[in-house]
């Protein structure tokens, strides 16, 4: 029983540390970001080099973006894939 306390502490430090160490995925996770899977990926793989862990972090916290397959049109001049919106609103200006 004298071990309780110790165990406790040492229990607590490593649900901490998986904590911060997964602070990236977790980030991810709860801004149900559609890269999730791969930056859980590089979180455990690369996550212990400060480059990894900080890389996987600044990805998480990316803003996914606003563009969707449905807004995209061909360019009329080169037939690549645009933002559809971009297109309507140069033709209100133009």
């Amino acid at each position: 029983m004298d071990n309780a306390p110790r165990l406790l502490a040492g229990f607590l430090l490593i649900t901490l540390s998986l904590a911060v160490y997964f602070t990236p995925t977790l980030v991810a996770f709860g801004r149900d970001h559609y890269n999730r899977g791969a930056i859980f990926v590089l979180n455990l793989l690369l996550g212990w080099t400060l480059f990894g862990w900080v890389a996987a972090l600044v990805w998480a916290c990316m803003n996914p973006g606003t563009a969707t397959a449905d807004d995209r049109a061909p360019c009329p001049y080169c037939r690549e894939p645009i933002n559809a919106r971009i297109q309507v609103d140069q033709q209100l200006l133009g």
